[in-house]
């Protein structure tokens, strides 16, 4: 790794560095044996000022003596009474989107309930009205077929009296077109 160039020769600003960057770097540096001090951990983060790294090294000394005289993990716990309220907490969140979760799914099924119920409506709606239809169709079909049969009904009974009045002896030519034009004028206007 090279060397980062001596605090203060360069223009260029670096980013500040945080506690939690330089305890990172003195546990690794730690962990390599050796003791961490301001010029290995800005060698080993390659930025920082001297004395903010000075700063967090004395307090991460003071960390470390701390960890050193008690149970360890003692730091790393969280204090019974923040688990519990957090805990809580979250149980309360977790109820709460419950509820939520069921009113909405009560409200979905409702809104499904009357929308099946409407198609059922519009269903029978659309049923009844094609009976009609059918029914009023039907209707129309039997008063054709007997308008159609009375026409052809009254059609032969004057055919059939046309031919009996020219057969009649004595019958009057004139009288018979006068019968014919009669038929065939009701035949035109039917």
């Amino acid at each position: 790794m090279e060397d980062p160039p001596a605090y203060g020769a360069t223009r260029e600003r670096s980013a500040n560095v945080s506690y939690a960057d330089v305890e990172r770097a003195a546990l690794d540096i730690l962990a390599t044996g050796r003791r961490p001090s301001v010029e290995t951990v800005r060698e080993r983060l390659g930025r920082g000022s001297p004395a903010t790294i000075a700063t967090c090294l004395k307090r991460f000394w003071r960390d470390l003596g701390v960890r050193a005289q008690g149970d360890p993990a003692a730091l790393t716990r969280l204090p019974g009474e923040i688990v519990e309220a957090v805990e809580s907490i979250w149980q309360r969140s977790l109820a709460l989107a419950a509820q939520g979760a069921k009113h909405e799914d009560n409200a979905a099924r409702e809104r499904l309930e009357q929308i099946r119920i409407e198609n059922e409506v519009r269903a029978q709606s659309f049923e009844m009205r094609e009976r009609e239809f059918e029914t009023a169709a039907r209707e129309r079909e039997r008063a054709l077929a007997d308008s159609r049969d009375h026409l052809l009904s009254t059609l032969r009974m004057l055919e059939s009296d046309r031919a009996t009045l020219a057969r009649a002896p004595g019958a009057d030519p004139d009288r018979e077109r006068g019968a014919g034009a009669v038929i065939r004028d009701e035949g035109e206007g039917v």
